[in-house]
């Protein structure tokens, strides 16, 4: 007893468009969507975005999980380290954001975590040497990021190279000439 073609065409359709009305129920939202995917599909990625709506809402432990569980599948990605950092960071321990930012610069020169390191490293660690010597590595890769040559700015006149602080300072304006880092060039030039 074999069933006609057309019946077996329609029972396909209609087992696709339940499925596709049951998928889109998981399109909620995007934590839904991404706690139904998560024990399926075995992804870093899909990790990494669950932890990033659970850190936007604030949700810092399962937030911090859903990195880890990233780092255990794929240790070589930048984004879940420096995801990872910036919630030590936030939860006040510096030194293990340190590490993780090193780790995000070396699996992909994250440019945010050359900013962010450089500043723990100039305010937290209070060593602007570090901060220079790491954001003059970032603006080689990254020279119209005005952030890091404000940090490699302010890094230079902690180390009295008022020179070299006035040149990063003034790249800076140049490529963002905002009141802020106006001010910063105008306290490095009159001291």
């Amino acid at each position: 007893h074999c069933i006609p073609a057309d019946s077996q065409i329609c029972l396909c359709g209609m087992t696709l468009s339940v499925r596709s009305w049951i998928r889109i129920g998981d399109w909620k939202d995007g934590e839904t969507l991404y706690r139904h995917d998560v024990p399926i599909s075995q992804s870093y990625v899909v990790e990494n975005n669950l932890a990033t709506t659970l850190c936007l809402q604030n949700r810092n432990e399962q937030c911090r999980q859903h990195l880890e569980r990233s780092i255990e599948l794929a240790p070589f990605d930048w984004y879940n380290w420096s995801m990872l950092s910036r919630l030590n960071e936030f939860e006040g321990n510096e030194k293990e954001a340190m590490i993780d930012y090193q780790l995000a610069i070396e699996n992909g020169r994250d440019e945010s975590a050359y900013e962010r390191l450089a500043l723990l490293y100039l305010f937290v660690k209070q060593s602007p040497q570090d901060a220079a010597q790491l954001v003059q590595t970032g603006v080689s890769y990254y020279p119209n990021n005005s952030e890091l040559w404000v940090i490699l700015a302010v890094s230079r006149y902690q180390l009295q190279e008022n020179v070299l602080a006035e040149r990063a300072a003034r790249q800076a304006y140049q490529i963002d000439p905002s009141e802020r880092i106006k001010a910063v060039l105008f306290a490095i030039v009159h001291g």
